[in-house]
């Protein structure tokens, strides 16, 4: 099966997390060679390797350094955690396998894939290699004798991920990737000895339908009003959390937008990584749940999850949960929807954050990509007035498929539309028609980037339609909050009627015209 879009995009985004090692030859798997500078060098490529593991404790806050293979001067300098597991998996022919289904994808991109699909995936299929605990003294754990090539002399990949630790505020990292073999910073030789440094997972956050309209800069990407955008973060919650001494108080979770112009669709569900029961219940149940669609919320669009873990009134529900939640990596998955509130190309972010209160407090953080949706407006004015806009002037909408819009639950204010939905028609009966406001002015907020069509179908009062079909674009990632494309369109007075000057004018006419009938009426019955 081929990796979509979006499954690269959320692939990378877990990636950023491994920081940087899928320490990988150009010659074997297509991906720039890593920098690396240690003694440890063999001039030959060697037959086997050892790899050693460097545990440290890096908070949420530390500046990540991407992996080289060799020592790391400033992480060396941190605490190293010991009695931390690790186990070695061999997944070289996971990622032959998806190199062959994904032509053209890059090496990294295909480590990034193993990672984020590595529990849900790959990992019950994949055999353990080795196993073992970091070292008490120095957080240091030695995987040796690991061959670099295949007997078909394929270079080898290994993967190593974090298991359980006795620490109660330990954030286990991200599964890491290593691909042989790994060159010395001269690119004269091998290394023999490769040192990695597993960095804390915090917490990843997400947006998993990318749509791929993303401004030119890929942090911005632009929706259509009433189009939903589903989230996902993932994190840890550390074990030990009840044992005396280090008893963790409370936890708690809260997403928040950062602008108007979502709204919350539904609930929040919360699964461990690999099952399906929702804990959304055991989580209401040991503490409290609000979110934007309660009474009294004062936020943007978002939700709250806050357990007093020393509340004695839920201690069976805490205990509950706790049994449940304690060492396992979680997952929380929600809607937001695109509402009429959304200013266009007002950037908005998401934020979950998560706090475990204890001492000291452990705070994560984590951001998604940014939305927006868009729009456009118009003048309507006199074609030979440029000043004197038009209201009253009708039009329809049309997309670049050919379908009309039908604006859902609409807001109009002197002709300004803020739809909360936009259905596509292939009827243009059923579009909704737009009318401009005072001064001629027609906007529409909520559209998504791309090519439409304004179609007028009533001029105002004394005028004609000059063009019937205006085109124009909404433009994606437009650089300021209150930017707004705008088109002016104009229509012809009508031609008036005017009289002869010192004629007889039409009664006269009319006259002359009856008498002539009348006399060929009696010539007639004289000649009968």
């Amino acid at each position: 099966m081929k990796m979509t879009m979006n499954k690269v995009s959320r692939a990378a985004l877990a990636g950023l997390m491994v920081c940087g090692l899928a320490l990988s030859a150009a010659p074997a798997l297509n991906a720039a060679p890593e920098t690396v500078r240690a003694t440890a060098v063999s001039p030959t490529l060697p037959t086997k390797v050892t790899v050693q593991i460097n545990k440290k404790f890096i908070d949420s806050n530390y500046q990540l350094t991407p992996n080289t293979g060799e020592t790391i001067a400033d992480l060396e300098a941190l605490e190293g955690i010991g009695n931390v597991k690790f186990s070695a998996y061999d997944v070289t022919s996971i990622f032959y396998d998806l190199q062959a289904a994904n032509p053209g994808v890059s090496a990294e991109d295909l480590t990034k894939e193993i990672v984020a699909d590595w529990s849900e995936k790959y990992k019950e299929s994949t055999p353990v290699k080795a196993s073992g605990t970091t070292d008490p003294k120095n957080g240091t754990l030695d995987f040796t004798d690991l061959e670099t090539r295949t007997a078909d002399g394929k270079y080898k990949l290994y993967l190593f991920e974090e298991g359980d630790s006795d620490r109660t505020n330990l954030l286990r990292s991200v599964p890491v990737v290593v691909g042989m073999p790994v060159r010395n910073a001269a690119k004269n030789g091998f290394l023999k000895t490769i040192k990695i440094y597993p960095k804390n997972t915090g917490l990843t956050k997400e947006l998993t339908n990318l749509n791929g309209n993303n401004a030119d800069d890929g942090n911005v990407y632009n929706y259509e009003v009433g189009q939903k955008l589903h989230y996902e973060t993932n994190f840890v919650i550390p074990r030990g959390i009840r044992e005396a001494g280090t008893k963790f108080k409370s936890i708690n979770l809260t997403d928040l937008m950062s602008e108007v112009g979502t709204t919350l669709v539904g609930e929040p569900t919360i699964t461990i990584e690999g099952e399906d029961a929702d804990l959304h219940g055991l989580f209401v149940a040991a503490g409290t749940y609000t979110d934007s669609n309660d009474d009294g919320w004062k936020n943007h669009a978002g939700f709250k999850y806050e357990i007093d873990l020393e509340n004695g009134s839920k201690e069976s529900e805490i205990i509950a949960l706790l049994d449940k939640i304690e060492g396992k990596a979680l997952s929380v998955k929600y809607t937001m929807k695109i509402n009429k509130h959304a200013v266009p190309n007002q950037e908005i972010g998401n934020t979950f954050t998560g706090k475990f209160g204890n001492e000291p407090e452990m705070t994560i953080v984590d951001k998604s990509e940014e939305v927006e949706t868009s729009g456009h407006k118009f003048k309507k004015h006199d074609a030979y007035d440029a000043n004197q806009g038009l209201p009253g002037a009708d039009f329809k909408l049309k997309n670049n498929d050919g379908l009309w819009a039908v604006l859902d639950d609409e807001t109009a204010s002197a002709g300004t539309y803020m739809p909360n939905d936009i259905d596509w028609v292939e009827n243009e009966n059923d579009a909704t028609v737009l009318t401009s406001g005072a001064g001629g002015h027609l906007q529409i907020n909520g559209l998504e980037s791309g090519s439409y069509t304004l179609v007028e179908i009533e001029a105002p009062t004394g005028y004609q339609i000059t063009t019937k079909n205006t085109a124009f674009t909404v433009a994606k990632g437009a650089p300021t909050t209150t930017a707004i494309g705008s088109d002016d369109i104009a229509n012809t007075p009508l031609d008036g009627e005017l009289p002869l000057t010192g004629g007889m004018g039409i009664a006269a006419f009319l006259i002359v015209g009856t008498a002539a009938m009348g006399t060929a009426v009696i010539y007639k019955k004289r000649h009968a």
